[in-house]
């Protein structure tokens, strides 16, 4: 299933684990892109969430290993 799919009718923010399934990445490398502003993100409270209709857009044309900086430190 692709990305688009998945977020095609979604209308609630995304969890990091979610997004790093949807992905393919591990939760540590999601957090360092939201961090360092990588990734369209928004926080509730303390934890870190994600707008289905920013990250859509740009789920068909971002090689999302490539912005996550290959691999985790």
């Amino acid at each position: 299933m692709l990305i688009e799919d998945s977020l095609k009718d979604r209308q609630t923010a995304i969890t990091v684990p979610e997004l790093a399934k949807m992905l393919t990445l591990s939760r540590r490398q999601l957090h360092k892109m939201a961090a360092a502003n990588r990734i369209p993100n928004f926080k509730v409270g303390t934890s870190v969430r994600f707008d289905p209709g920013e990250i859509r857009p740009k789920a068909a044309r971002v090689p999302w290993d490539a912005v996550a900086g290959g691999t985790e430190s």
